[in-house]
């Protein structure tokens, strides 16, 4: 009885065909993946950053107005403040429930804002978002 060493051609083929599969199936999801983590990423920044606002308006009972355009947010009472700049490759605007779009928001004293739908783009992926004025609270709306 002779033993064996080592793998045939075949086998070496058929595990190199296996891999080339797995990787097939793999690679575009993983693509897909790196287009979405920008979007959600400053879906997320901008939920933090609009319950940071809202708190503001309350603790100094005072109304806070954002400009919002393809750059980022601002502070409408200091326009060179940016509170939020947009990540290179990231599109974004705001829209009310009507469908026109929002160029600024105004928060409030009591930290109550209008009802928006916030749409983020970074090449073929787009995330909207809706966001509820009086609660405050951000929603996919996928």
């Amino acid at each position: 009885m002779t033993s064996r060493r080592g793998l045939t051609l075949l086998e070496v083929l058929l595990v190199v065909a296996i891999l080339g599969m797995v990787a097939a199936v793999l690679v575009p999801r993983l693509a897909a993946r790196s287009q979405v983590a920008p979007t959600v990423r400053a879906a997320r920044q901008l939920a933090q950053l609009d319950a940071r606002l809202r708190e503001q308006a309350r603790s100094t009972s005072s109304a806070i107005t954002v400009r919002v355009d393809a750059r980022g947010w601002h502070a409408e009472n200091a326009p060179t403040a940016v509170l939020w700049a947009a990540p290179s490759g990231l599109a974004m605007h705001l829209r009310d429930f009507t469908g026109e779009r929002v160029s600024q928001f105004t928060i409030d004293g009591a930290g109550r804002g209008p009802d928006l739908a916030l749409i983020l783009r970074s090449g073929d992926v787009q995330q909207r978002v809706r966001v509820f004025g009086l609660s405050g609270q951000w929603v996919d709306d996928d």
